[in-house]
């Protein structure tokens, strides 16, 4: 198996794309599914697809993009907290995860 440094570059790029849409995609979803649904874990996909093709850095990148994604939706959803930490809280527990 290739490491990630042997790859070629169009394969990191093409991953790295793949992975941004697809967060930006499982975004979309979790707006329409509302905040009933959860499908958290699935934001995991396009993270380990840009890790695992691309790079380390570029796994966190792409689940920093997933957190965002998850955190404008639960806004735009109509999300209400005791404190405005708490959506901020969560985001980072979801990048963490």
């Amino acid at each position: 198996m290739n490491s990630i440094e042997e790859r070629p570059v169009g394969s990191k790029i093409l991953a790295t794309v793949a992975a941004i849409a697809l967060a930006i995609v499982l975004g979309g979803l979790d707006y329409l599914t509302g905040r009933e649904w959860a499908i958290s874990a699935f934001y995991l996909v396009p993270t380990c697809i840009a890790a695992w093709v691309a790079g380390r850095w570029t796994g966190f990148a792409v689940g920093a993009l997933c957190a965002a994604a998850w955190l404008i939706s639960d806004m735009l959803n109509g999300a209400t907290y005791q404190s405005p930490l708490i959506p901020i809280w969560n985001g980072i527990m979801l990048f963490v995860f």
